[in-house]
């Protein structure tokens, strides 16, 4: 009988892809991390390094906002509010009562900045540096500013309240005329906000339902809801809510469903996490310790969230319609509690410590450090689960051009290795360098920093359930810019699963490619 002859074929090999992992590793462990799509490549996520170090070494990040009004960024860390200048000084302007928690931001026009820490309202006087605590007869919550007053929840109540805008510090009156009433499920309402580009409409989240309300000017009351629709879903966290251009998107949850990601531009919202999303959220074991909050990189409109306690990053782009996964440099949860715009850049208070940081795609490590960009492709089975060989993979990599590529004068010296990536020791013990008559002592933690630039490579023959050991393959250097990266002879299997990491001080830019395969 005369052999079968080899069947050879190439399917798209996806580096170009997003978030996108199933209920079970064996229907998808798709996923990017620390990368998005831009043009069809997966490039950067904002790196980050230190704006200002230990504003307050003993507190940790609860919040941060930007006038525009004084061009200044007002953070509290710990029990501080401080004031941040243009020069990037920052200055103790009051203390609150807690230590911990959620903290809100809200301003007027007539030099009034009200911090809240659920639990007081505090009132800033831009104007005479007064920093004083109303007087309440509530629990507040979320604070925002609309239509010359501003706007809170009560989180004992039922109630939503009003500020007087003809009183000294905006006070907030106990009248018919300054509260108002959310009834359309025994909830107590945790977010009030404007709705952008909505002009008089303003958004109100209880746990498990939301409202819409105009504010049509009458003298009773100035607000009036809109009986002919609400929202199904309430918010986990009133920390999760964020708002940017048209959009606004929150944790989302009610009394019949479990947390999911919501959407809204001012209608009827949008449920925009998967099957495979929705049951990672369902697993959470504390989904109310969430943060989330919006920014832009480079045109990319992000939301992104933040689950300590489970110790997950997840951030959605709203140009691509897709999910990523962030980290920090040691792949747990990304470290920004919520993003401002100043100085023509991004700065973020961070959940673990007490610094100010800027972030950036022009910083490409996280802090120094390298970032763990991982790309984990989808799985390739053949439609009768046959078995195959995979003989090689290729796919686009920007090298050897300034911005992707060290330069050895610029971050050396470099130790030199022999082909099997060890170093060469002398006989005292000591490293040998590229730079003459320079050595690192045995045993320096030098010898990591930096790394060369390399690609390690993982593969998975049973749908992603487990990986085999890394092979690393190093970039070219300056000048050296073919771009085209190949693996070769990567075995028989009838599931192929490639995982890729990128080691790169520098930026990386890769494009999707093609895996050659026979049976």
């Amino acid at each position: 009988m005369k052999p079968r002859s080899p069947t050879f074929k190439d399917f798209p090999l996806d580096i170009v892809g997003s978030l996108s992992y199933g209920r079970y590793s064996k229907i998808s462990v798709e996923n990017t991390y620390n990368m998005i799509i831009s043009d069809n490549f997966l490039v950067d996520y904002a790196g980050w390094s230190v704006a200002i170090p230990n504003i307050n070494p003993d507190g940790k990040g609860r919040g941060s906002y930007k006038s525009a009004r004084l061009n200044r960024v007002f953070v509290c860390i710990g029990n501080g509010i401080y004031i941040i200048t243009p020069s990037l000084s920052a200055t103790l302007i009051g203390q609150i009562a807690t230590f911990t928690g959620n903290v809100f931001f809200a301003e007027d026009n007539q030099n009034n900045l009200q911090i809240c820490d659920e639990l007081n309202i505090y009132n800033y006087n831009t104007l005479t540096n007064a920093f004083t605590t109303l007087t309440l007869d509530f629990k507040p919550g979320y604070i925002a500013f609309h239509d010359t007053r501003f706007l809170s929840v009560d989180l004992n109540t039922s109630q939503w309240r009003l500020s007087n805008p003809l009183a000294a510090n905006q006070t907030y009156p106990n009248t018919t005329q300054f509260v108002g009433a959310f009834q359309t499920k025994p909830d107590i309402p945790l977010v009030i906000f404007p709705l952008p580009g909505k002009g008089n409409n303003i958004i109100i989240l209880g746990s498990i339902v939301g409202q819409y309300w105009t504010d049509i000017g009458a003298a009773l009351f100035p607000y009036q809801i809109n009986a002919g629709v609400n929202i199904d879903y309430g918010i986990a966290n009133s920390d999760t809510f964020a708002t940017l251009d048209r959009y606004v998107a929150w944790l989302g949850i009610n009394d019949r469903s479990g947390p999911v990601i919501m959407v809204s531009r001012g209608g009827e919202p949008e449920h925009i996490s998967n099957d495979g999303i929705d049951f990672k959220l369902a697993t959470l074991t504390n989904p109310q310790d969430s943060h989330g909050f919006m920014f832009k990189q480079d045109g990319h409109l992000l939301y992104q969230l933040t689950f300590p306690t489970d110790n997950l990053t997840l951030t959605f782009d709203f140009n691509t319609g897709r999910f990523f996964t962030i980290t920090d440099a040691y792949m747990n949860y990304h470290p920004a509690k919520n993003v401002v715009f100043f100085n023509n850049t991004y700065y973020f208070v961070s959940l673990n410590d007490g610094s100010f940081y800027e972030m950036s795609t022009n910083d490409t490590t996280y802090g120094g450090q390298l970032i763990p960009r991982v790309r984990v492709c989808k799985t390739l089975r053949m439609p009768d689960t046959a078995p195959f060989i995979v003989n090689n993979l290729t796919f686009i990599l920007e090298q050897g051009v300034v911005g992707s590529a060290y330069n050895a004068q610029e971050y050396g010296p470099y130790i030199i290795s022999t082909e099997d990536d060890n170093p060469l020791i002398t006989e005292g013990g000591a490293y040998l360098t590229t730079e003459p008559n320079y050595v690192y002592g045995a045993g320096s933690i030098a010898l990591q920093n930096p790394p060369l630039p390399a690609v390690d490579l993982s593969i998975s023959i049973d749908g992603g359930y487990t990986f085999s050991n890394f092979d690393r393959m190093q970039l070219n250097p300056i000048g050296l810019t073919r771009n085209r990266f190949i693996y070769y002879n990567l075995g028989w299997c009838n599931e192929f699963t490639p995982q890729f990491r990128f080691w790169s001080q520098a930026r990386v830019v890769a494009g999707n490619g093609t895996m050659s395969t026979y049976q």
